[in-house]
């Protein structure tokens, strides 16, 4: 799901099996002000290649001649859930402690944090966590957990209603300052987890439900709306990518997962063992 980009430009794939047509849109903010077609797949997923599109361009999707929408795989979301979807290049940032080996359960002394709290006015950013890091080694806190950093409607979100699970919400800052954030918190001796939300989308702005609705239950709703059906593979494929993304680009230690009695019995277990795949595969 979503863009990946290489040396000579960037392939983008999306899942939508009731597309009859699908358009790249590429935003005219960029030099790139030009629409390219995706190709049909298998299983429902759709593809396309932009040569020369690079880290940092912005981006949208045309389902059947429609209203261009946001990627509901998109890497981050600069002005917000109805803006353009941004082109993440997550190689561009140098580790500096390639060498942390993680935590033992017994080792871990958990701080919960809500990056915004951390500002007397609630715009606290990554920045700000990463200046306070020395003080909470020094407390005894072994590992911080963040409270849910999906992208949600708004600049201010406890995180428990996000529509982006792929894209940290830009209030507190660009994609390579959460990768500083987590490295220079591995060079103090600190673990870093994060919460994640997979039993429901929130209620604004989610381009997952006019880009592929089949992903959720038409019956079976949670207390905050319609919830994912684990047991189609498409479902289960995303929130393993989604674990794979955190584990992998930003070296997260791992996830705790919020609310996991809102999914169906049946499709509890499957979803839990593809987020853990996806966790050990990053």
């Amino acid at each position: 799901f979503g863009p990946t980009v290489s040396e000579d430009g960037t392939t983008f794939r999306v899942w939508s099996p009731g597309a009859r047509k699908l358009e790249l849109v590429l935003h005219p903010e960029t030099p790139y002000e030009r629409r390219l077609p995706f190709e049909r797949q298998a299983e429902g997923f759709w593809q396309a290649w932009a040569p020369g599109v690079a880290g940092g361009t912005r981006y949208r999707l045309r389902r059947d001649d429609r209203w261009p929408q946001p990627d509901p795989a998109s890497p981050f979301q600069p002005d917000g859930v109805f803006g353009p979807s941004e082109v993440v290049d997550f190689g561009a940032y140098r580790w500096r402690h390639d060498d942390w080996q993680g935590l033992a359960a017994d080792e871990v002394v958990l701080y919960e944090v809500h990056v915004a709290c951390l500002d007397a006015a609630g715009s606290g950013t990554y920045e700000d966590l990463r200046r306070r890091l020395p003080e909470l080694a020094e407390l005894g806190i072994t590992a911080l957990k963040l409270m849910p950093l999906a992208t949600a409607a708004g600049a201010h979100n406890w995180g428990y209603d996000g529509v982006f699970h792929l894209a940290p919400l830009a209030a507190y800052g660009r994609p390579q300052q959460l990768q500083r954030l987590v490295d220079e918190a591995h060079g103090l001796g600190l673990a870093v987890l994060l919460d994640v939300v997979t039993n429901h989308f929130g209620p604004e702005g989610n381009p997952m439900w006019q880009m592929s609705r089949g992903f959720f239950h038409r019956e079976a709703n949670t207390a905050w709306g319609p919830g994912p059906r684990f047991d189609r593979e498409a479902v289960l494929a995303y929130f393993e990518q989604m674990a794979w993304h955190f584990a992998h680009h930003y070296r997260f230690d791992g996830h705790r997962v919020d609310a996991v009695h809102a999914i169906p019995a049946a499709e509890r277990r499957p979803h839990l063992e593809r987020l853990a795949r996806g966790q050990a595969a990053g």
